[in-house]
């Protein structure tokens, strides 16, 4: 059924846009507004929501085979559990509680959780994921319900913090993220009648509502939540359990208006789960390639790099504190009086090489050493690329990192030199196969706008002028 036939049939019915509620309308409805658009109505009722599925189906239709990297398959195994009263017009109270959750960008979102003892796992739902702005993490777990039903798979794994109303207590937790988790029955009772209540501030003051659940915290949280004794009440109410969040309602109690009869848990599946975990049995094995080099690469630039202003600013990621890299002095000069008389001999290639130099100048790429280095330094020699007879033949300066110094080492054999992060060719040459139209860009002058710390200036100082009757010039 499209949105505009729900639509229709709500109004027909006269009933509240948000829940579904006949006894009030969207106006004095206090269920969170729809998180797709964030007007007032129901996901359900959302036009934006049948354009989505529209582009999401249309998309999967020319997709690539699904792997065990994609983590965004939108029909998941979902275990249902639906619970009513019992033949004496009972029903049992799960502890709920309105808490806030934090989205990426701080603001806090008024959701719903459910504290479960009985859970081995946390879980969150992918509405609540998409309204934080999460982005998940891959995740593997199966979740198995009663009996070992098996529910399916978690489509990922998120990080994020969450608070009580009070704001008088913060907790990171760490979820799986499900389609949904549970909504409990709409109910019909008489809380005044329940005197071990009066006066209590209680978690979920809209316990007898059906919102859906948002969260779930599982058995890990249950001994961190609770914080008192818990209050029994008399026959036929709740009891009482004090948490950070305020008291939650548990237990069973007689509802009035209690029609359903039934206990029903089903499992739904999908031909696309099937044929997902035939793709991850096909697929090698997923195995980090990081060797203990990398790593330490890796470590070094997340302790030092920083940011200053608009560009970034790290250090050279040496192997070891104390190096011994020799004079490079001599040779690094030699080899410029050689460039030199190169770019002498062609006036062409004269003005392109001091246009560079000018353009390095004027960019704050590089900076005149207007004193000898004071410690350990590298000299690094340049050359200069470029056919003046084709057209399409672009000048290019390049910098030999390679030269080896009076003791046969040259700077690139004293630093390290970091994990791969460039795709393969494989996977590059196979994601141009799967659209009909491909861009290929790039940034200009991107590696040139990452500063060096000044601590390491000396290791980058090179020989340059614009005349050879001019005094050389050093500078990093």
């Amino acid at each position: 059924m499209k949105s505009g036939t729900r639509l229709r049939t709500i109004k027909q019915k006269r009933v509240c846009l948000l829940c579904f509620s006949s006894e009030h309308f969207a106006n004095n409805c206090n269920a969170p507004p729809c998180s797709i658009c964030s007007f007032r109505h129901n996901e359900l009722l959302c036009f934006k929501r049948d354009s989505a599925t529209k582009k999401e189906n249309s998309r999967k239709q020319i997709s690539a085979p699904p792997t065990s990297s994609d983590k965004n398959m939108s029909s998941q195994p979902v275990a249902s559990l639906h619970i009513s009263s019992s033949p004496e017009g009972s029903v049992v109270l799960l502890a709920t509680a309105k808490i806030f959750a934090f989205d990426i960008n701080g603001v806090k979102r008024p959701v719903r959780a459910l504290i479960d003892c009985a859970s081995q796992g946390t879980f969150v739902t992918e509405a609540c994921v998409r309204k934080l702005g999460c982005k998940p993490e891959r995740a593997h777990s199966r979740i198995f319900g009663f009996g070992q039903a098996d529910a399916g798979r978690a489509s990922g794994l998120v990080r994020f913090q969450i608070q009580s109303m009070s704001e008088r207590a913060n907790f990171n937790i760490e979820a799986l993220v499900v389609d949904r988790i549970a909504q409990c029955p709409k109910l019909s009772v008489d809380k005044i009648s329940w005197p071990h209540v009066r006066g209590l501030l209680l978690a979920d003051s809209e316990f007898f509502s059906d919102y859906p659940i948002d969260i779930l915290l599982g058995s890990e949280w249950f001994a961190k939540l609770v914080i008192g004794v818990p209050i029994q009440g008399p026959e036929g109410t709740p009891d009482v359990i004090p948490t950070v969040f305020g008291h939650c309602l548990l237990g069973k109690i007689h509802d009035l208006g209690s029609q359903i009869q039934s206990l029903c848990s089903t499992v739904d599946s999908d031909i696309r789960d099937i044929v997902k975990r035939f793709w991850e049995v096909e697929e090698p094995p997923q195995t980090s390639t990081f060797t203990p080099e990398d790593k330490a690469c890796e470590s070094h630039f997340n302790l030092t790099v920083s940011k200053v202003g608009h560009r970034y600013v790290v250090r050279l990621p040496f192997r070891e504190h104390d190096i011994d890299i020799g004079d490079s002095f001599s040779l690094a000069r030699r080899r410029f009086h050689s460039l030199e008389k190169r770019l002498d001999k062609s006036r062409i290639l004269r003005s392109k090489y001091n246009e560079f130099m000018q353009d390095l100048l004027d960019q704050g790429h590089m900076v005149k050493a207007n004193e000898p280095p004071k410690g350990l330094s590298y000299y690094v020699p340049h050359h200069c690329i470029f056919r003046p007879g084709d057209e399409m033949s672009r000048f290019r300066v390049v910098f030999d990192c390679f030269m080896k110094t009076d003791n046969g080492v040259s700077l690139n054999q004293v630093l390290h030199v970091g994990p791969k992060l460039q795709m393969d060719i494989i996977d590059i040459l196979v994601r141009f196969r799967i659209h009909d139209i491909v861009f290929t860009t790039d940034i200009r002058q991107m590696y040139r706008n990452i500063r060096v710390h000044e601590n390491d200036l000396d290791f980058q100082r090179i020989f340059w002028r614009f005349d050879s009757k001019h005094l050389l010039i050093n500078t990093n």
